[in-house]
């Protein structure tokens, strides 16, 4: 049964591929292991998470240049910053994520929650680049064409 605080917890952990650095944090604060049990099982789905992530990023990526090449060749300067901002961000949280994953037991308590804030800072940033392009293509604004040959 659930008590009063994993009522509020539960409600707090709404974000998964950021829930388990809040969770690791607030064990770190109250050493309760139920805070540690959470991180733990959250970080499983931050994993799973994350690999949907590189498997539909990928089929999008091969998507761009293969199905809509004009666009992609007209377009790419206007959005192309947006998914370079995206993909530095990717690789960034991919490193983390395996010094988070692999990091359990070998790194000081510290040190592992410290390796989970760039997870939560470059996965933000990755999801406005992407939020930002696909924003951009709905609505395309900003720009001009310049007469090309």
């Amino acid at each position: 049964m659930l008590t009063r605080r994993d009522e509020h917890l539960a409600r707090r952990v709404e974000v998964a591929g950021d829930a388990p650095t809040p969770a690791e944090w607030l064990y770190l604060r109250t050493g309760d292991q139920l805070y540690l049990t959470l991180a733990r099982r959250w970080t499983r789905v931050l994993v799973t998470l994350f690999a949907v992530g590189v498997i539909t990023g990928t089929v999008l990526s091969f998507e761009m240049g293969l199905l809509w090449p004009n666009f992609t060749g007209t377009f790419g300067p206007v959005f192309g910053l947006g998914f370079a901002i995206e993909g530095f961000s990717f690789f960034t949280e991919a490193i983390f994520i395996g010094i988070y994953v692999y990091g359990w037991g070998r790194l000081s308590r510290r040190k592992h929650f410290l390796s989970g804030i760039p997870i939560v800072i470059t996965g933000f940033i990755g999801s406005l680049m992407v939020i930002s392009v696909n924003a951009w293509m709905n609505h395309p604004g900003g720009f001009r064409l310049a007469a090309t040959r």
